[in-house]
């Protein structure tokens, strides 16, 4: 199970991924927040934080 979690997480060369942690963490809290409290407006930025997040990952991956 570890390591299947370990592949899921993996980029092409192996390591983990901070776009594919981010993404995965962050779905978790978004679904907690939404189920739980039910609150639109909190689980609406939560998923643009998230999306903001990756998106500098990305940015972060073409600059040296």
């Amino acid at each position: 199970m570890v390591e299947f979690i370990k592949n899921m997480l993996a980029d092409e060369r192996g390591s983990i991924s901070h776009k594919r942690t981010l993404a995965f963490i962050g779905s978790f809290i978004l679904f907690g927040v939404y189920c739980f409290t039910k609150e639109q407006h909190l689980a609406d930025l939560i998923f643009y934080l998230v999306c903001a997040w990756c998106g500098l990952a990305t940015i972060d991956k073409f600059s040296k």
